[in-house]
């Protein structure tokens, strides 16, 4: 599962099931990923239909893969189970976020102890840039086959490379809503920080999180190079209130855990057909 930033929305609840033998339930929910940590909503008095509308976020781990709900009957000095839920993440990962009432199962699951309405969202931003070579050089056709060494002719043993061959850099940013506008420069370099600050983020980065994700709570996940990383883009984002997954936590080569790689594979084969 990816890491990121979950936000849980406990919105209400309907048909609980009394645990006092005069009036209604005082009902509130305790949520956590983990019960070393838990979060709870306020009690909300004499119903069995209560409105919570409450709001929590969590940071979501390596192993994270369900979320549980447990709601209680507020006691003086104790409290009363009225049941129990959970969720599987992988629910809100696939599609960025999740909008149920989910049961309150008695035992053995074979009744209801009523539903809650849960409401989440986990939206993830990627960004990645890929180069292209100009002079049809293919970085997985460099090395030469043959049978025999001696016999191969010396124009394909010792083909001469430039230093600094010329490339076209493609950038761009995905997430579960769409790609940002894309980038591309002609360039023999690396990017540098000043070119990814102004033409990547400034320019293409904060418009479509400003088009597309405006209200969401987002958490941005760029790859490794040092110009994603600089003090000044941290400082922008950090400006513009985007979280960014910090670089001690940011796992390399994880390809199967980043859709734009499929993408750039794509993209790839396209560009190199028949090279």
């Amino acid at each position: 599962m990816p890491n990121g930033t979950l936000e849980v929305v406990v919105a209400g609840g309907r048909r609980l099931k009394d645990q006092d033998t005069f009036g209604k339930n005082d009902a509130y929910v305790e949520v956590y990923l983990d019960k070393k940590y838990k979060q709870r909503t306020t009690t909300v008095s004499n119903t069995n239909d209560p409105v919570w509308n409450e709001r929590f976020t969590f940071n979501v781990h390596d192993g994270d893969d369900t979320i549980h709900f447990d709601v209680y009957d507020d006691d003086v000095g104790d409290k009363d189970s009225i049941g129990k839920c959970k969720v599987k993440l992988k629910h809100v990962f696939d599609d960025g976020k999740y909008d149920e009432w989910v049961k309150l199962p008695a035992m053995l699951g074979l009744s209801s102890h009523g539903e809650i309405h849960i409401i989440m969202r986990f939206t993830l931003i990627l960004d990645d840039e890929k180069y292209f070579s100009l002079n049809g050089d293919i970085s997985c056709n460099r090395n030469y086959y043959t049978t025999d060494r001696l016999t191969a002719p010396p124009e394909v043993k010792f083909k001469t490379k430039m230093k600094f061959e010329p490339k076209l850099l493609v950038w761009m940013a995905v997430s579960q809503k769409g790609i940002s506008s894309i980038y591309v420069h002609r360039s023999t370099i690396s990017i540098k920080q000043e070119t990814y600050l102004h033409d990547c983020i400034r320019k293409r980065l904060l418009p479509f999180i400003n088009r597309h994700h405006k209200n969401d709570n987002i958490l941005f996940w760029p790859d490794l190079a040092s110009s994603h990383y600089s003090k000044q883009v941290q400082q922008f984002l950090q400006a513009n209130q985007i979280k960014l997954v910090q670089r001690q936590e940011n796992p390399p080569n994880v390809f199967q855990a980043r859709p734009i790689e499929t993408i750039w594979s794509l993209l790839e084969q396209k560009v190199y057909e028949g090279a």
